[in-house]
């Protein structure tokens, strides 16, 4: 290992140094590290977690550490053993009494004894779940440790939640692509209509404007050569065509604002019935979560 180390401190009368007084930080690093099998630390806390594995290879890590009255403070760092992963962080006094924090996610598989029981206490569904967050305090001296451990409760249920949300999320995306196969048919079928009542609001318009013409060519062909009867045959040939055109062009038009209408109606169910099918979707996903989270 190698360190960066400033430290200051009392010497007794003795000559030896008073561990109340020493007031020191620096960074530790190590490119290899092992904690035997009979350090009693690593014996209880494998005892207590048994993925944890003795001895304990932890290869290279690097830590800041502060010394004030007395006892030694380590930031938190992680290390990883046989691809465990793990975060420590505490402290231990220079008279070798300890205060640590072991927290690591351990396969759900290897949850022995009370932490299985603990997990199993919940009432979860765990069967899409790999890992579970382990918290262990070590508190003692290092010659008489004691381990308590327990389960990240909290974690557990967010990662049960996290699952079930993402698989309610799927079934809601799955059923929301159903629907918008039938809206569309639901908008495919309105364009028809649609489409339908134009074609029928030009035909009835175009049989209005012949019928008119022919009404008006029949008035001209009766006036015959007669200057005055055709100058007002002309006159109510005109007026005929006029009123045809007139007729004609509202014929179309309400025909055109009816189409629109089956469009707009059939839009606006579509949209309507989208919108339910996601806030139901979505009530469903926040009562799940907030039922696993408490």
């Amino acid at each position: 290992f190698s360190t960066d180390l400033k430290a200051s401190g009392e010497l007794g009368e003795d000559g030896a140094p008073k561990l109340s007084s020493i007031d020191a930080g620096g960074l530790l690093m190590t490119m290899q590290s092992k904690l035997d099998a009979d350090f009693k630390p690593l014996a209880m806390l494998s005892k207590a977690v048994p993925a944890i594995p003795t001895p304990l290879n932890l290869g290279s890590f690097e830590t800041r550490f502060d010394i004030k009255d007395g006892a030694v403070h380590v930031k938190p760092f992680a290390v990883r053993a046989k691809g465990l992963a793990m975060t420590v962080s505490g402290s231990h006094g220079l008279d070798q009494e300890m205060s640590y924090q072991v927290s690591t996610d351990v396969p759900i598989d290897k949850l022995t004894g009370s932490l299985a029981k603990t997990v199993a206490g919940l009432g979860l569904d765990l069967s899409k779940i790999n890992e579970v967050g382990v918290m262990a305090k070590l508190a003692g001296s290092v010659q008489e440790p004691r381990v308590s451990v327990d389960v990240d409760s909290d974690s557990l249920r967010g990662a049960v939640a996290d699952t079930v949300t993402t698989e309610l999320r799927k079934q809601q995306d799955k059923a929301l692509a159903e629907l918008g196969r039938q809206n569309a048919k639901i908008l495919a079928e309105a364009e028809k209509r649609a489409a339908q009542v134009r074609k029928e609001g030009d035909r009835a318009a175009d049989k209005a404007r012949k019928e008119a013409y022919k009404r008006a060519d029949q008035l001209l062909a009766e006036a015959g050569s007669n200057p005055i009867k055709k100058r007002i045959a002309q006159e109510g040939a005109k007026k005929i065509r006029k009123e045809a055109d007139k007729r004609a062009a509202q014929l179309s038009g309400e025909a055109d604002q009816r189409a629109d209408q089956i469009v707009a109606e059939a839009k606006k169910r579509t949209e309507q019935l989208d919108s339910e099918a996601r806030a139901k979707g979505d009530r469903a996903v926040a009562a799940t979560g907030s039922k696993i989270t408490k």
